[in-house]
């Protein structure tokens, strides 16, 4: 792997890259939070809100670099993070499915599992598109078209 600029992988917006860069990526926002989740119990909760929402927002950007590569736009990524927690959401044992009777919680739930896991294939597993597309050029150079 070349040398890549962190600060550019974590927080720009602008650009591909491949699935290496978005593990990379990914690994140190998880490593980001575990650290923020300790700051948190062994100091104070306002690290926690820092932490949460440094990682929130590097996470969506590596996920749109990443969609970008598969030449698909930024709201899709608002499909693979913010759907899921709202259909999974629960306030206080309130939750906005509740009124429709278990099943259909159930099925909500079921509903927003599958949308996360279409989310991981499609960020971490399917690879992008050949050559330069609308947001750049290909981040591995060009690739040989698979027949």
């Amino acid at each position: 792997m070349q040398n890549i600029n962190l600060i550019w992988l974590l927080f720009g917006y602008r650009g591909r890259i491949g699935r290496a860069r978005f593990w990379l990526g990914a690994g140190i926002n998880f490593i980001g939070l575990l650290g923020g989740f300790a700051l948190t119990i062994a100091v104070n909760g306002i690290f926690l809100l820092i932490f949460f929402a440094a990682f929130l927002i590097s996470g969506f950007m590596v996920a749109i670099k990443r969609l970008h590569d598969r030449d698909k736009g930024d709201w899709w990524a608002v499909l693979f993070f913010i759907v899921p927690v709202l259909l999974n959401g629960r306030i206080d044992g309130w939750s906005p499915f509740g009124g429709f009777g278990e099943t259909a919680e159930t099925a909500v739930r079921i509903a927003a599992g599958a949308i996360s896991i279409w989310g991981l294939i499609e960020l971490g597993l399917l690879p992008g598109t050949n050559g330069e597309n609308a947001y750049g050029p290909d981040p591995r150079g060009s690739r040989p078209e698979v027949p």
